[in-house]
């Protein structure tokens, strides 16, 4: 599931006469020099190297396109292991010392339906701002990201897969952008690529759990004659179907931040407050329920991790 990776081997781990064994290894070295300091930088398939003898050694792409010239497919745990012993002899460098600046895990889902639809129902995340774009949806913070797309959008169907071609696929990427975003999540200073492969486990379950924690829009529910068994059930159905007019969860957000920006709240926490009342009208049990397409991204998404952790765990014997 390990996508993009952006690895930094340190200097203390390289040989001095480095810079030698990439110039009679790869001719094609692009060579820049600024203030008495040379930098070697050369592209591998897909993956952007950069050799410096003052920062050290930098390894940045997709580790999937670079294995199979695509990100169609989904690298296992093995294919990983494999591919940092390869690259570590190819560069001859203990790669597996490096630290980790940025991770993304990620895979491709099959749906019934067209994937701008699964987008459309993710409202919410805490603490990430939602952005719409033409391809997906983005929810980012600083130094995460959460990422959804029509994979079949960004590759012709006359190069996809022959087990995608005529399917719905939604790509779903989860980005720690940040060196101290990944070592937060892990609880360590640094993070280095051994400390990945020995957390995988946790690290490719935080793909699921980063999309449990979006907040999916549920169904309206019509009128229930049940909601008079309540206390203040009707009234509850009657405010639900008003905000339901209005669209959206995050329609509705956006509404209450306009009314904010033009002054009409005057109270603190008045827009938190209209916006906490709001989902949690929407989100009332008698009176909404989860859509199909929730239900059914949920259970794919479940299922995609169980068989990468049942992967991993059969790799470890």
């Amino acid at each position: 599931m390990i996508d993009t990776i952006h690895l930094h081997l340190s200097p203390e781990y390289i040989n001095n006469d480095y810079s030698e064994f990439l110039l009679e290894n790869y001719p094609d070295l692009e060579i820049r020099q600024k203030k008495q300091i040379i930098t070697y930088t050369l592209k591998l398939n897909n993956l952007y190297i950069t050799y410096n003898p003052v920062i050290g050694f930098k390894i940045e792409n997709s580790l999937t396109k670079y294995q199979y010239g695509n990100n169609q497919q989904t690298l296992t745990f093995q294919d990983i292991t494999e591919l940092i012993e390869e690259l570590s002899q190819i560069f001859q460098l203990p790669l597996i010392n490096s630290k980790v600046r940025r991770l993304d895990i990620a895979d491709n889902i099959i749906t019934i339906k067209p994937p701008e639809l699964y987008c459309q129902i993710m409202e919410s995340a805490s603490r990430f701002k939602k952005l719409e774009q033409g391809k997906g949806l983005n929810f980012n913070t600083t130094n995460r990201a959460m990422v959804f797309y029509n994979k079949k959008k960004e590759i012709k169907n006359q190069e996809a897969l022959e087990i995608l071609k005529g399917q719905n696929v939604l790509r779903f990427e989860y980005r720690y952008l940040k060196h101290q975003a990944l070592a937060n999540f892990l609880k360590l200073t640094e993070v280095t690529l051994k400390d990945v492969l020995i957390n995988y486990q946790i690290i490719i379950d935080s793909w699921c759990d980063a999309f449990d924690s979006i907040t999916k829009r549920n169904e309206v529910l019509t009128f229930k004659p049940e909601v008079f068994k309540t206390k203040g059930g009707f009234n509850e159905q009657v405010k639900i179907l008003g905000l339901n007019a209005l669209g959206s969860y995050s329609e509705i957000c956006t509404l209450i931040e306009n009314a904010k920006s033009k002054g009409f709240m005057s109270y603190p926490n008045q827009s938190t407050n209209a916006k906490k009342l709001a989902k949690d009208l929407l989100s009332k049990p008698l009176l909404t329920e989860k859509s199909e397409l929730a239900i059914e991204l949920e259970k794919k998404v479940k299922i995609i991790s169980f068989i990468n952790s049942q992967e991993y765990l059969n790799s470890c014997g």
